[in-house]
């Protein structure tokens, strides 16, 4: 995955860059540094906590912060404690040369998991949606904060303050007005599209609902649905009729549901790509950042576009390798599903990453106008003051 993301940048050297990623690691942005000293840079975050900046080495935490000091670089991100359902989703790297944006679709974080570890997907994006993409990662842009000092000075960590840093504008691209981003309907394009042929489902995540929702739109077509990490806790709390809907799709003899989870040293590897894939008289390729649940589809700000291009022929074949080295789920998770009687909300995604509640008997003072970035960094600040004086009592 690093590979690919290398060469596209060499591909358009010099070009300004805005980076869409879910979240990101100290060890990411220390990985980026030396990749994009020739350009200006915008990377827009979805969704982060402070102790994603704790755990870094020193040669990590040096050049992430040499990157973050730029005047160039510019921090985006939503508001760590922006409420449920919507979460900024989408990942994509796009160069905005002269003759337009070139946008490739990554399903990876800027991780190292995400870099090294995972099993994800990559695709140049067709001249014909790359507009369309970098009018949905805009949106995205436009609902963010400028998190840079917040951010740097949580990378800064034990070595001292964050020191000056100027704050670039950040409007690399125009600010459209938010075009419709609904993975749903995009998906369900696809597939009216390639209304033929097996349908093969490659997610990091998928619920119940979603594979209600699925059932709903493959109608009689054979499908294989490849779940990168499926853990029992994703698929409890369902509601009735989705459970009901999600067991008759599974057991259907024509329904082949698999698991796919690794461990590479002491690196728990998972398959997060996103991509829908058709055999048939019409084959097709869609690929992006939604997962099968009610919040990838329906809730989050997502990315989801077809692969014509070279990339189509590739993508195809990953999900083909990864189909043969994943394993048989199906009767263990209808036994998950059975077991769960009580109704509730599909929660897969919508507490991942979040920022953890501190228990207060105090809520903290309103700043006026504070955002919820600052917030967040108030709120660190004052947990390591805490324990500072508790250590010298």
């Amino acid at each position: 995955m690093a590979w690919r993301i290398g060469r596209f940048l060499e591909s358009h050297p010099g070009a300004p860059l805005t980076i869409a990623v879910r979240t990101l690691r100290i060890k990411g942005l220390a990985w980026l540094e030396p990749r994009v000293r020739d350009r200006r840079v915008r990377i827009v975050i979805g969704n982060w906590s402070s102790s994603h900046f704790k755990r870094a080495t020193a040669a990590d935490r040096r050049a992430a912060l040499a990157l973050l000091r730029r005047s160039d670089v510019v921090v985006r991100a939503w508001d760590p404690e922006r409420p449920p359902p919507v979460l900024a989703n989408a990942r994509a790297w796009i160069a905005h040369t002269e003759a337009g944006p070139s946008v490739l679709l990554c399903s990876a974080d800027l991780t190292d998991k995400g870099l090294n570890a995972n099993w994800e997907v990559v695709a140049a994006v067709d001249a014909a949606d790359r507009r369309q993409v970098a009018d949905q990662v805009e949106a995205v842009a436009a609902e963010a904060e400028n998190c840079k000092e917040t951010i740097l000075s949580l990378v800064a960590g034990d070595q001292g303050q964050a020191g000056d840093s100027a704050v670039a504008d950040n409007s690399i691209a125009p600010t459209p007005t938010r075009p419709e981003t609904g993975a749903a309907q995009r998906i369900e394009a696809f597939l009216d599209a390639h209304p033929n042929g097996r349908v093969t489902v490659a997610v990091g995540f998928a619920s119940v609902s979603g594979l209600a929702w699925l059932s709903e739109r493959v109608a009689s077509r054979p499908v294989t649905v490849v779940i990168g990490n499926a853990q029992h806790r994703r698929f409890r709390n369902a509601e009735a009729g989705d459970r009901v809907a999600a067991l008759a799709f599974l057991r259907r003899p024509d329904v082949q549901l698999l698991n796919w989870y690794r461990k590479r040293g002491d690196t728990p590897a998972e398959a997060h790509l996103k991509a829908w894939v058709v055999d048939g008289t019409r084959p097709g390729v869609l690929t992006g950042s939604a997962n099968l649940t009610s919040a990838g589809l329906f809730n989050n700000r997502e990315i989801m576009v077809e692969t014509n291009g070279p990339d189509s022929a590739s993508v195809h074949a990953q999900v083909r390798d990864l189909v043969r080295d994943a394993w048989d789920y199906k009767q263990e998770l209808i036994g998950v599903i059975e077991q769960q009687p009580h109704a509730g909300q599909d929660k897969t995604e919508r507490s991942a990453n979040r920022v953890p509640t501190q228990p207060t008997t105090q809520a903290l003072p309103s700043a006026g106008g504070r955002s919820g970035c600052l917030s967040v960094l108030v709120i660190y600040a004052s947990l390591v003051t805490g324990t500072l004086l508790v250590a010298m009592n």
